[in-house]
């Protein structure tokens, strides 16, 4: 928001929320966002979602990174801002049920690894899930898979045809 001087205002008006909820999760510490709250900010921001990922699990500032540096991770800034609106929760799923076999774990093994039971993990991983789940979940996720929640979110964004 700083960089590119949007105000909390504009912010509630690009993403069509209330005021209220963006100055909540610009001064809340414990925010725990749903994947679909951070695609939302990024459209709004006109921001490339791996980067805020990237960013956001070094710990950086906006500052610190080469702003050509954000927009390589993957097509042209248009081609992006349509990909996070055609994003939807079946891809995540796709995203989580492929990772699972790609480190030959069953849903029992799964199960073991995070804090989801088996009926949970199915669910997920289901085609008909309808929900996006929050970041955490996805860290939990990616903690099982030894992976970095980029990684997770191009994997994700890669299902989109």
């Amino acid at each position: 928001m700083n960089y590119q001087d949007v105000n909390i205002q504009e912010l509630a008006t690009r993403t069509g929320s209330d005021i209220r909820w963006i100055i909540s999760i610009t001064t809340n510490t414990d925010w725990r966002p749903k994947f679909d709250t951070i695609l939302r900010l990024c459209y709004a921001l006109r921001f490339n979602v791996f980067s805020f990922i990237g960013i956001a699990e070094a710990g950086l500032q906006y500052s610190e990174i080469c702003t050509e540096e954000l927009m390589s991770n993957c097509c042209s800034p248009v081609e992006h801002m349509r990909q996070i609106l055609d994003l939807q929760p079946k891809h995540i799923s796709m995203a989580l049920r492929s990772y699972r076999i790609e480190c030959r774990l069953s849903q029992r093994n799964l199960e073991k690894m995070t804090p989801f039971n088996v009926h949970t993990i199915c669910t997920r991983e289901g085609k008909r899930y309808q929900n996006y789940p929050t970041v955490t979940t996805l860290y939990s996720y990616c903690d099982a898979y030894k992976i970095s929640l980029q990684d997770f979110v191009i994997r994700a964004f890669s299902y989109i045809s």
